[in-house]
């Protein structure tokens, strides 16, 4: 069955939020409502035409015509943050990652995901989220690595990974930490501080 045609997106350059009592909407560059006040929180809209902002069920992203586009993941307080031109995203339990569209670029198909940093994501295939209030805990499973296009450059065999910097990364195999290149090579003769 095919999907039912959906309205074209609005370019949404020059849109501002606006409060209305207790609630925020968008005005066109002109001055002219585009969005009514109907969300309790609002952040501007990307260059690629999409928003963030808070519904009756949380954060959503949505585009030039209010239509929800994705759930965003949510870090201290918001939206996860673009790193690299991609934030994460949730979809039932799963973690995917978006672009400032909000086009979902890599699927929701991991049970946890790092931001990108240096062309790399740690991935965790089978652990279990823990979160209280926005803080999050992440235990069990296997890590491996993933690149831009989602595809799997290292397969989910790490007991954890950090984020890279500088083309490494903190990490821990079998229960002894090393230090880990972007293809998941240990470097010989250092082992990282922090994460």
């Amino acid at each position: 069955m095919p999907l039912a045609a959906t309205k074209p997106r609005p370019a949404t350059a020059g849109w501002k939020s606006f409060e209305d009592g207790d609630l925020v909407g968008f005005k066109d560059a002109e001055g002219k409502v585009v969005l009514a006040a109907r969300y309790q929180v609002a952040q501007e809209f990307t260059p690629g035409g999409m928003a963030c902002v808070v519904d009756g069920d949380g954060w959503v992203c949505i585009d030039g015509n209010g239509a929800p586009l994705l759930r965003p993941f949510i870090f201290d307080n918001g939206p996860d943050e673009f790193s690299e031109g991609l934030a994460r995203f949730v979809e039932g339990e799963k973690i995917g990652f978006f672009d400032e569209s909000g086009a979902k670029q890599i699927p929701a198909r991991f049970s946890f995901a790092l931001p990108f940093a240096d062309g790399r994501a740690a991935f965790c295939d089978g652990c279990t989220r823990r979160c209280e209030d926005e803080h999050c805990s992440v235990s069990g499973g296997k890590w491996g690595l993933i690149d831009k296009t989602g595809t799997e450059v290292v397969a989910a065999s790490f007991d954890e990974i950090g984020t890279f910097a500088g083309g490494s990364a903190r990490a821990v195999r079998d229960g002894k930490p090393l230090t880990i290149d972007r293809d998941g090579q240990p470097q010989t003769g250092k082992v990282k501080k922090g994460g």
